[in-house]
């Protein structure tokens, strides 16, 4: 799927503080975001502003999607190798990735019944 780009304008005015929350809030929803920004606004808040709110969206993608889905992907492969030992993973949260990890747990645990049948 395509990532859609907003270019947002701000200018002055107490309505500029506003637009930091608006592209925390479009960033959420996956929205790539660019700022343009008038001397105006510069005035009651900062391109700074802006470019934390960029790092830290990027920093709890890292930490809640995309370092999980490397854990999981990880394990999957030394599934996939026959290495079953330790392939459960931890469950945290009640979000998509905790209901994938366990799906992949229950996944794991279906084919180490298997494999035990076959021996």
């Amino acid at each position: 799927m395509t990532q859609l780009r907003i270019t947002l304008g701000v200018t002055g005015g107490v309505a500029a503080y506003k637009a930091a929350e608006l592209v925390r809030r479009l960033q959420q929803d996956d929205f790539s975001v660019q700022v343009v920004m008038t001397r105006g606004a510069r005035e009651f808040v900062t391109p700074l502003t802006f470019a934390a709110l960029i790092v830290a969206t990027n920093v709890i993608l890292v930490l809640l999607i995309i370092r999980p889905v490397r854990r999981l992907a990880h394990v999957a492969n030394q599934v996939s190798t026959g290495q079953l030992e330790g392939a459960e993973l931890p469950v945290r949260g009640k979000d998509e990735i905790a209901e994938l990890t366990a799906s992949f747990n229950r996944l794991f645990t279906s084919l180490a019944k298997a494999m035990r049948l076959l021996e």
